[in-house]
C-alpha cells in the first residue's frame, strides 16, 4: 500500500505506465488508505532491485535527490539499471516529475528486501 491521503494524478500516471510495462496488474485508490498496487513477478523483481539501489544511493548521499551513484563498475551497472527501467516503463521525459514519484513508489513500497 502506497499511502495518499488523496488521489493524485502524477501517482495515477506511474501506475499506468507500470500497468502497461507488466509490472503490475492492476492499481486502485483506496480513500483514506492510498494505492493498492497489485505486482507482477516481473515487478516484483525489479522493484526489489531497485530498492536496493535506491537504499545504497541514500545511503551514500543520505539523499533521493539524485542518482549520482559514483564512478565504480558497480554503480555504473546500478544506474544502467535503473536508466533501464525507466525506459522500459517510458518514464523518461513524460513528466518531469515521474521519475521522482517512481522512486517514491519503490522506496515507500513494503519492502521485499
Amino acid at each position: 500500500m502506497l499511502a495518499s491521503s488523496i488521489q493524485d494524478p502524477d501517482v495515477e500516471f506511474v501506475a499506468h505506465q507500470l500497468k502497461r510495462g507488466n509490472w503490475i496488474n492492476d492499481y486502485e485508490f483506496l480513500e483514506g488508505r492510498g494505492y493498492k498496487l497489485q505486482w507482477t513477478p516481473h515487478g516484483i523483481t525489479r522493484m526489489t532491485l531497485l530498492q536496493i539501489s535506491l537504499r545504497r544511493q541514500e545511503s551514500m548521499s543520505g539523499t533521493l535527490e539524485s542518482l549520482d551513484l559514483g564512478d565504480s563498475a558497480t554503480d555504473s551497472a546500478i544506474r544502467a539499471f535503473w536508466d533501464a527501467c525507466l525506459e522500459e516503463l517510458a518514464l523518461v521525459d513524460k513528466r518531469s516529475n515521474a521519475v521522482e514519484v517512481f522512486a517514491r513508489i519503490i522506496k515507500d513500497w513494503r519492502s521485499f528486501v
